[in-house]
């Protein structure tokens, strides 16, 4: 038979040590996933990994990671989202007052003109993302406050390793570190 994309299970392993087959077990319940989308548009509350790195910002903005959704867990495992060479783009964008309650973490950025930007966006997380040699910025706010910051690294970044811009207030930015960005590594503008 054919596996369809939800479609459940019910399958047989035999355990093989190099030498002897083992006892045949049965697991219930497995489900066939869909294969993982190189740079997704996220516009459903739930919680998203990265089993593979992403290439590239085909999606709006130009980004790479579009996030449009509010209470969306975002884990990148430690890999890897690299711009393809398109101009301006993004790698992780969460724009506009819709999204909330979003957490980013476990990313790494880089060759956007920004690595990861909220714009009007508050109330999310960004939790030990890595931003590194992005032509502009590798953390940036645009009008968005209540949001938390830890434990995130910027560097070689062209500008600012951190920019935090006008309008965004009440920012937690703890335990980060920016270092060998050219004009500064944190920027904050009243």
């Amino acid at each position: 038979n054919e596996t369809k994309v939800g479609e459940k299970w019910v399958v047989q392993v035999t355990p093989n040590e190099g030498g002897s087959d083992g006892v045949a077990n049965f697991s219930n319940n497995v489900t066939i996933l869909e294969e993982e989308e190189n740079c997704p548009v996220i516009s459903s509350s739930g919680t998203y990994q990265m089993y593979n790195d992403y290439t590239g910002s085909p999606n709006t903005g130009p980004s790479c990671v579009y996030i449009t959704a509010s209470n969306v867990m975002f884990d990148c495992n430690d890999h890897t989202i690299t711009n393809n060479g398109t101009a301006n783009a993004i790698g992780i964008y969460v724009p506009s007052s819709t999204p909330s309650n979003v957490t980013i973490k476990n990313c790494n950025v880089s060759q956007y003109n920004n690595g990861i930007y909220l714009k009007n966006s508050d109330n999310n997380n960004l939790i030990n993302n890595t931003a590194y040699n992005n032509s502009a910025f590798g953390f940036r706010l645009e009008t968005s406050s209540n949001n938390v910051l830890t434990s995130n690294t910027a560097y070689s970044n062209t500008l600012e390793g951190f920019l935090i811009q006008t309008n965004s207030n009440n920012n937690n930015i703890t335990n980060n570190t920016a270092y060998n960005n050219s004009r500064t590594g944190f920027y904050v503008i009243s």
